[in-house]
């Protein structure tokens, strides 16, 4: 019966970091936002949730990244 427990628990605890995630995604993921690329959606969970504030992140290092991707703005 302690095993059952135990197992309930970590059940639960697994389950509440996967539905923050899922949280994390809805806020991402928008109906205007709804043809993201996994790998882009993928990579702006990690900035979401590695970051506390947009301050974090050094948007010249982000931009200049972009650029030279040599990618067509539509």
């Amino acid at each position: 019966m302690t095993k059952l427990l135990s197992t309930h628990e970590k059940l639960i605890l697994s389950t509440a970091a996967v539905e923050r995630v899922f949280s994390q995604e809805q806020l991402i993921v928008t109906e205007h936002r709804n043809r993201l690329e996994v790998q882009t959606t993928n990579r702006l969970l990690i900035i979401k949730q590695n970051t506390s504030s947009h301050t974090d992140v050094d948007m010249r290092k982000v931009v200049t990244a972009f650029l030279k991707k040599n990618r067509r703005i539509m």
